[in-house]
């Protein structure tokens, strides 16, 4: 999580002429801590070539992309992750949210929610406490959700991922230990990520009471 990733400010798509940039003072050759902190393109479009389409798509769908049907009870639209990108540029793209990935705020609430739960994500439920508590599987082993959940850290985590959207995301412990998981999107032009950082906060805090 905090080794360097050997990834230079402006990385450049195999085979293509397409680019990746971070903020170079946080971004060149950053951990994977510091390219969640600061959305640093370059690193995960880099990380995608090494990876592969297969490897990531597989990941995905572990935390519930491409999944048809997400009741809550009610539907939800089906966040989609491309399971075969046609290059290597539409993967780097992919890699960094953007191509033709789709999530919706519940989609990465339970990205959110599996991280905080050693891992184990569950269904949805429309619903303040559940007597019976929702099912669950493995998205990713204990040991990598505990450290995704380090480099995240406790507070709201707020970033502009495309010149149209910002996400908000968070996760916290309520009283008794039981994990609670927030995420806020905000469609705009502008860099709104302030506006939904408090969004996510104040859910946070109501739902602690």
């Amino acid at each position: 999580m905090d080794a360097p990733t050997r990834s230079p400010a402006v990385h450049t798509v195999p085979d293509s002429s397409v680019q990746f940039s971070g903020d170079p003072a946080h971004c060149t050759d950053a951990s994977l801590r510091a390219a969640l902190r600061y959305a640093c393109q370059n690193v995960f479009a880099r990380l995608a070539t090494d990876l592969g389409a297969e490897t990531l798509a597989a990941t995905a769908e572990s935390f519930g992309f491409n999944t048809e049907q997400v009741d809550t009870p009610a539907r939800a639209f089906e966040s989609k992750w491309p399971r075969q990108p046609g290059n290597a540029a539409q993967l780097a793209l992919t890699a960094n949210g953007l191509f033709d990935t789709t999530a919706t705020p519940l989609q990465m609430a339970i990205v959110m929610g599996a991280i905080g739960n050693d891992g184990n994500w569950a269904s949805p439920r429309v619903v303040p406490d559940p007597k019976t508590p929702a099912p669950s599987r493995r998205a990713v082993s204990q040991h990598t959700a505990d450290q995704l959940r380090q480099a995240v850290g406790s507070s709201v985590n707020a970033w502009v991922p495309s010149a149209s959207v910002t996400w908000a995301m968070a996760h916290a412990q309520a009283p008794g230990g039981r994990p609670l998981t927030v995420a806020v999107s905000i469609s705009s032009g502008a860099d709104t990520s302030r506006e939904a950082a408090q969004i996510a906060e104040r859910v946070l805090e109501a739902a602690k009471q």
